[in-house]
């Protein structure tokens, strides 16, 4: 079973938490870490979320 993942947190923290796991258990596939910065629109990151969201609902059998 294949459980996807999306890390989604303000500014750079769910990529930093991200990096992190890691360096401890290696490349973790159905994991993607998002969040809105100062320099992307609220609408990028909802549109990047949504797309995060139908890539792991296609390819996991199931999304948290």
């Amino acid at each position: 079973m294949r459980i996807g993942v999306i890390l989604a947190s303000h500014g750079e923290f769910a990529r930093a938490a991200l990096g992190a796991i890691e360096m401890i258990a290696g490349k973790q596939p159905d994991v993607v870490a998002l969040g809105p910065t100062a320099e992307k629109s609220l609408e990028t990151f909802v549109a990047e979320r949504r797309t995060a969201y139908e890539e792991l609902n296609a390819e996991c059998d199931l999304d948290l």
